[in-house]
């Protein structure tokens, strides 16, 4: 097995349009080998009501300048670390002057690079982690969003129990965190409960 750790998994940051914005990410290789990573930026973009994401390569991404991983550049791309040791792995974020208000998102895909041996007869495995980047452009900002739905999953019940299903859309061009709570209260009126929504998490984002 090979084990690596990348810092920070989520990077959130505000810019204007044509400011430049420099960082790192750290990568940590905790194995007791030597470690080949390459370093690639990719695009993400939202994929179903869950929080999953869709991570597209580059190299499949079109050449749009409205899309994030297009402003990403990456110094070193290929690297190797020592056992136990980690390294900073600078990258640069340049937005263009007419870089459209709103989030815009990508990725950093740390993917280790299969020994030489195993690519030379076609058969080779690779370990991705990739560190997510949020990128808020000032301008024409519209943050707002609505319940869309909130409901019982079943309509009857025999115990007191039930699961809830509430579903939160986000209607503006910039990703917003909702955070809230439900107050449960009986059919007198008096509070039996309350359960807070998406508090002490950094990834529970509604994207546009």
């Amino acid at each position: 097995g090979v084990s690596m750790t990348v810092a920070p998994t989520m990077v959130e940051l505000n810019m204007n349009p044509g400011e430049v914005w420099r960082s790192s990410i750290k990568v940590v290789n905790t194995n007791d080998f030597p470690l080949a990573l390459a370093v690639t930026p990719a695009h993400f973009a939202p994929a179903g009501e869950r929080g999953q994401g869709s991570v597209v390569p580059i190299v499949d991404v079109p050449e749009d300048e409205n899309l994030l991983v297009n402003w990403l550049r990456v110094d070193t791309p290929e690297l190797t670390i020592a056992p136990g040791q980690s390294a900073e792995i600078p990258f640069v974020v340049q937005a263009p002057s007419d870089a459209a208000p709103g989030s815009h998102f990508a990725a950093l895909q740390v993917s280790t690079i299969p020994p030489r041996s195993a690519a030379e007869v076609g058969l080779s495995t690779s370990q991705v982690i990739s560190s997510l980047l949020f990128v808020r452009i000032a301008g024409d900002i519209d943050e707002q969003g609505q319940i869309r739905s909130f409901t019982a999953t079943d309509s009857f019940q025999t115990t007191p129990h039930t699961d809830l299903s509430l579903r939160f859309e986000n209607t503006g061009n910039v990703h917003v965190r909702p955070v809230g709570e439900i107050l449960i209260r009986n059919v007198w009126g008096t509070e039996r409960g309350r359960i807070p929504v998406n508090f002490n998490t950094s990834f529970g984002n509604a994207l546009p």
